[in-house]
C-alpha cells in the first residue's frame, strides 16, 4: 500500500506555522522526494497486521480526497484496532495531517506529540518529526520543550529545514547563554559551509545576549566575529562601541579601543572625536599630543568645530602642546640611564601620543627589557604592538599583541584581528 510521501507530509504541516519551518530548499526537494517515494513504497513494506491494513488504507484514501473530517472520525475507531507501535504511529500521523489541513494548530501539535510518544515512528522520520515538535513548541512559547526536540533533531542529523537559530533563541529565553551561543555558532558554521553569509542580525543578537549575561570576554568574542564577517568601517565602529560600552572598560583600555577605531577608519561622528579627545586629557592618559592629533583630524574631516570643542574641559593651548613635546627628548634620555623601565614607558607613552611611532616602539621595548613594578607590561606590549602596526611591521606587532595578558588581552585580540584583515 502506497502511503503519503515524506515530502507531502512536510508540506502538509508547514502551512501557517512560523518562519522557522520555511525552507528555500524544500520546494526543490519535493520533486526528488516524490520520485523517491514510489521506490521507497516498493522497498519498505509497512509492517501492518492483516486486520489493520484495510483500516489504514481507508483513512489514506479519505485524506488523499481531502475528506479530513471523515478521516478524523475513522481515526478514532482505528485507534482501537491498532495492534503495535508502528500502527499507532500511523493513526497519529494521519490525525496530524488532517488537523494541519483543517488549520487546527493545537490539535495538530497534540497529534505530533502523541505520534512521537508511540515509539513507532520510523528511524528515518524521527529527525523530521522532532523538528516539527520543536518548531511548534517554539511557536507556542514552550521553550524548554523546543530545546528538547530541536536538540534531538540536531542529534539525529536533521538538516532539511533550518532550526538552529530558533534553538539558540529558545536557549537564550531560558537564560542558558552557553547553549544558545553554541547553537548560534553551529548555525553560522553551517551557513558558511554552504557558501552563504550569515545575517548581521545573528551577530548583533549574540553580542546582546553576551552582554545581558554579563560576560565581557563573550561580548568581545562575538564583536570580533561580527567584524570578521562584515569588516566595514561601520561594523568596526558598531563592534568596538558595543564591546567598549557593554564591557564598561576603564579609561586606560578605552583609549586603546579609540586608537583602533581611529586606525580602522571607524570614527564617523563628531561625538567619537569629542569622546576620544576628552579621554586623551584625563589623568594618566597620553596627554596634549594625542588630543591635538585627534582634534586636527576631526577638524580636517569637517566633524569638529570650535563650538563643539568648547565642551571639552581643560583644553590645552598650542603652546602647551609644543612645550609638552619639547620635554619628551629629556625624558627619553633619562630613560636610558634609569635602573628600571618606568621612565622609558612614560616616554614611549608620550611619543605614541604625538604619533612618533618608531621612537615609541623603541622605548616600549626598552621599558620591557628593564622591567619594574611601576608599569604594566601588558599595556607596554599592547601599545608597542600599536606603534609597530602603524609602522607596518606586522610580524613584530603580532608578536607584541600575542604577549599581552590580563584585562588588556581582549583589546589586543581586536588589534590582532585588524592585522589579520589588513591587506
Amino acid at each position: 500500500m502506497k502511503l503519503l510521501s515524506r515530502a507531502a507530509l512536510a508540506l502538509a504541516f508547514t502551512a501557517g506555522t512560523s518562519v522557522v519551518l520555511a525552507s528555500p530548499a524544500l520546494a526543490k526537494k519535493e520533486k526528488k522526494e516524490k520520485a523517491a517515494a514510489a521506490d521507497a513504497g516498493k522497498s519498505k513494506a509497512p509492517s501492518f497486521s492483516k486486520s489493520f491494513q484495510p483500516v489504514i488504507a481507508a483513512i489514506d484514501k479519505l485524506v488523499k480526497e481531502k475528506r479530513f473530517d471523515d478521516a478524523l472520525t475513522q481515526l478514532n475507531d482505528a485507534k482501537t484496532k491498532a495492534t503495535n507501535a508502528y500502527e499507532n504511529h500511523w493513526v497519529e500521523r494521519y490525525r496530524m495531517i488532517s488537523y494541519a489541513n483543517k488549520g487546527d494548530k493545537a490539535k495538530q501539535f497534540e497529534a505530533v506529540l502523541a505520534m512521537l510518544a508511540t515509539g513507532g515512528v520510523p528511524a528515518e522520520d524521527m529527525g523530521l518529526f522532532n523538528f516539527v515538535a520543536g518548531s511548534m513548541s517554539y511557536d507556542t512559547n514552550k521553550y524548554a520543550d523546543a530545546v528538547k526536540y530541536f536538540n534531538e533533531a540536531d542529534r539525529l542529523g536533521y538538516k532539511a529545514q533550518p532550526f538552529l537559530i530558533s534553538l539558540a533563541d529558545a536557549n537564550y529565553k531560558l537564560n542558558n547563554y552557553p547553549a544558545g551561543s553554541a547553537a548560534l555558532e553551529k548555525a553560522i558554521a553551517q551557513e558558511v559551509a554552504a557558501g552563504k553569509k550569515p545575517p548581521e542580525s545573528w551577530y548583533r543578537v549574540s553580542i546582546r545576549e553576551a552582554s545581558k549575561a554579563k560576560l565581557p570576554s563573550e561580548t568581545a568574542k562575538w564583536s570580533r566575529a561580527y567584524i570578521r564577517a562584515y569588516p566595514t568601517p561601520q561594523v568596526w565602529n558598531q563592534g568596538l562601541v558595543l564591546y567598549r560600552d557593554f564591557s564598561r572598560l576603564p579609561a586606560q583600555q578605552q583609549i586603546d579601543v579609540f586608537r583602533l577605531m581611529r586606525d580602522s577608519g571607524a570614527m564617523p561622528s563628531a561625538q567619537d572625536y569629542v569622546d576620544y579627545a576628552a579621554l586623551a586629557l584625563e589623568k594618566g592618559m597620553p596627554g596634549p599630543g594625542e588630543y591635538a592629533s585627534v582634534v586636527a583630524e576631526g577638524k580636517a574631516k569637517g566633524l569638529l568645530t570650535d563650538a563643539i570643542l568648547a565642551r571639552i574641559i581643560g583644553r590645552p593651548t598650542d603652546a602647551a602642546v609644543a612645550a609638552d613635546k619639547a620635554s619628551i627628548p629629556l625624558l627619553s634620555a633619562d630613560a636610558l640611564k634609569a635602573s628600571d623601565g618606568k621612565k622609558a614607558y612614560d616616554a614611549a607613552q608620550a611619543w605614541l601620543g604625538f604619533g612618533e611611532n618608531a621612537k615609541a616602539a623603541e622605548l616600549y621595548e626598552l621599558a620591557l627589557k628593564k622591567g619594574g613594578a611601576s608599569f604594566d607590561p601588558n599595556f607596554a606590549n599592547l601599545r608597542r604592538g600599536i606603534a609597530l602596526t602603524r609602522l607596518a611591521r606586522k610580524a613584530e606587532a603580532k608578536t607584541a599583541f600575542e604577549a599581552v595578558g590580563g584585562p588588556q588581552k581582549e583589546v589586543a585580540n581586536f588589534w590582532l584581528l585588524m592585522l589579520e584583515l589588513k591587506p
